[in-house]
């Protein structure tokens, strides 16, 4: 018997013409230092508004008014009081011409302090909450236009210190010089203004005969004293709190002791490169104190450890140590330079200058993943945390809270405001095929979301660093409108969807990275790409 023959059998199995690769979301965040054709698959050439979180790349919080109509001139400090008792907590913001109370939302707040003297430098202040001996309770606040100022929480007021010998004043040196304030083993310390030289006070006092304490002297490199700061820290003798004076220069002078009268040990000196403008160039999380200069952002347990600041492993800043640089050499001697935590973010963030013509920008580096990305469109000025929230203070004398998932709420229009606006660029990669060109034929972005965002996505070929330029529509809402739809059929709990759609690719090269730029009103992550993609000529 004969039986058909299978024509198929014989013909040769046709090649798979489309390759597919993913490309996780970069979670190691920017990375400005290393060459582009490393294999670095966790890192982004850039990312705007867009943080590494442990899932993915998050979208950053959004923001919504707090206060308006704060002051002239901007605000300057944001002056957060926590006391024993919640309900004698304060919050306080500091403006050109005074200091209000923004403890409740208002677009009026009042005025509790007129400075004396308003200008250019006045609100740009150094504060901290104290406790004295008796339990009562303070704010010590100092500005280089006006000297110390201090709150008394019993009686819920403001006032200006002067020099003299009586009761409520400062002896030994003039107050009005006093530009910085912090406490180190119980005792309040001040900065005079242009000179290399502090004072302490008694322990537990607020005002009275100041000691002088030079350290002119110690600064190799010269320069004013910028500050001091409390460092605790396990020196192997047990938990103990250093005082760290850092110069303008760049010097910093460790010091270990209990009594600056009698037992106080100088355990190091080192240089870090010239600071920017301003005293908020340092801050101290978790341990660590965290020192900004011209190099970057360096910690200084490495320091103590013996390592010098040109070797560039040793900066938090590393992997963004050029965006650094570039912004120092531009505007290192202009006022805006901050460190500072944002615990509901788990960010730790370097804010800069704000530059005419330009975008707000601010480094911001996930305490979760390490990786560093860049805020963009956030109108930051100062900040800092209170009950739980990170208030921020504008430059047109607005305060604002930094949560929520939609830009610029206002105190006019609470239940509307602007999606947030992303983009980032993830490392290149050669896709497992080098020196052969490809094109991309299909790309998917995988999000988990609240609502799905709005996007464009695009392959870049060969080290281009363009962004994605079109701009998304804004992204529909999925769920239902409160005050509009009805009740017993809405949908109001849409929960977390993922969206995957996807897009078509175009162009060739032999190196391909993702340009990916969206809005969103809700929470998104991005999770990865799958790149789908067919060869080209070799070379």
């Amino acid at each position: 018997m004969r039986y058909p023959v299978n024509a198929s059998r014989d013909r040769p199995v046709q090649q798979q013409l489309i390759q597919s690769r993913p490309l996780l979301a970069p979670v190691s965040g920017v990375n400005a230092i290393d060459g582009l054709a490393q294999a670095l698959p966790l890192d982004a050439i850039y990312a705007f508004n867009m943080v590494p979180a442990p899932q993915g790349m998050k979208v950053r919080d959004g923001y919504r008014e707090w206060c308006t109509n704060v002051g002239t001139d901007g605000i300057r400090t944001i002056i957060p009081y926590i006391s024993t008792l919640t309900a004698e907590d304060k919050l306080f913001a500091a403006a050109g011409d005074g200091i209000y109370d923004v403890t409740t939302s208002s677009s009026s707040p009042s005025q509790v302090l007129a400075f004396g003297t308003a200008n250019n430098m006045s609100g740009y202040g150094q504060f901290v909450n104290f406790i004295n001996l008796a339990g009562d309770k303070f704010i010590l606040y100092c500005d280089e236009s006006n000297g110390y100022q201090l709150y008394t929480q019993s009686t819920d007021t403001w006032s200006t210190i002067a020099q003299g010998t009586s009761a409520g004043q400062i002896n030994g040196a003039d107050p009005a010089d006093f530009v910085f304030c912090m406490i180190w083993k119980s005792r309040v310390w001040f900065v005079s203004k242009d000179t290399g030289e502090a004072y302490y006070l008694p322990v537990g006092q607020v005002t009275g005969t100041v000691t002088k304490f030079s350290f002119s002297n110690k600064f190799k490199y010269g320069g004013h004293l910028v500050g001091l700061w409390n460092w605790t820290v396990d020196g192997g003798e047990g938990v103990d709190d250093y005082l760290v004076a850092l110069s303008s220069a760049g010097d910093v002078v460790v010091y270990k002791g209990t009594d600056p009268d009698t037992d106080i040990d100088q355990r190091g000196v080192y240089y870090i490169g010239p600071t920017p403008a301003g005293r908020r160039c340092a801050g101290a999380f978790g341990g660590e104190l965290y020192l900004l200069s011209s190099y970057g952002l360096i910690p200084i347990s490495k320091l103590m450890s013996g390592q010098v600041v040109i070797d560039t492993s040793i900066l938090v800043s590393r992997k963004i140590t050029p965006l650094i640089n570039v912004d120092m050499a531009q505007m290192r001697t202009t006022l805006g330079w901050e460190v500072k935590l944002l615990p509901t973010q788990n960010l730790l963030m370097v804010s800069r200058p704000k530059v005419s013509g330009f975008d707000y920008i601010q480094y911001v580096q996930s305490i979760d993943t390490r990786g560093w990305a860049l805020y963009r469109d956030f109108p930051y000025d100062t900040g800092d945390s209170w009950n739980g929230l990170f208030y921020v203070g504008t430059s047109d004398n607005r305060v604002l809270i930094h949560t929520g998932t939609l830009d610029n709420i206002t105190l006019a229009d609470p239940n509307s405001g602007d999606e947030i606006e992303w983009s980032i660029l993830s490392w290149y990669s050669d896709l497992d095929t080098p020196a052969q060109n490809k094109i991309v034929q299909l790309i998917r972005a995988t999000f988990t979301a609240e609502k799905i965002p709005n996007y464009s996505v695009l392959a870049r070929y060969d080290y281009d660093l363009q962004e994605a330029l079109s701009i998304p529509i804004p992204s529909v809402p999925t769920g239902d409108v409160w005050d509009v739809a009805i009740w017993d059929s809405a949908i109001w709990g849409v929960g977390t969807a993922t969206s995957n759609a996807l897009s078509g690719g175009s162009g060739m090269g032999r190196s391909v990275a993702i340009a990916l730029r969206g809005t969103s009103s809700a929470k998104t992550v991005l999770i990865r790409f799958d790149v789908a993609f067919t060869f080209g000529n070799i070379l």
